[in-house]
């Protein structure tokens, strides 16, 4: 896992306040999620791992909680569908 990669997840564990979509989009394209634009969300998804999707809002503000928390917990499933390796 690249160092940015790292700030960012250690950043989402630590705190769920102050997140826009682009910080969200950055998060999850840092461990290898694809984005694409829905039509009232943008929607995450992991390539090797389809179950693993998420959509996050397009709003300009501060995200609400929830996005961030299951942002989080998508990226612990990643690492464990990969064996417990952070890549």
């Amino acid at each position: 896992m690249s160092n940015k990669a790292r700030k960012l997840l250690e950043r989402a564990q630590s705190t769920t306040a102050g997140w826009s979509s682009s910080d969200l989009v950055q998060l999850y394209k840092s461990h290898g999620f694809e984005i694409r634009e829905g039509k009232g969300h943008i929607i995450a998804t992991h390539p090797d791992f389809k179950e693993l999707r998420a959509t996050i809002s397009r709003s300009s503000g501060e995200l609400a909680n929830g996005y961030i928390r299951t942002a989080v917990k998508l990226i612990e499933k990643l690492f464990e569908l990969q064996g417990g390796r952070d890549e």
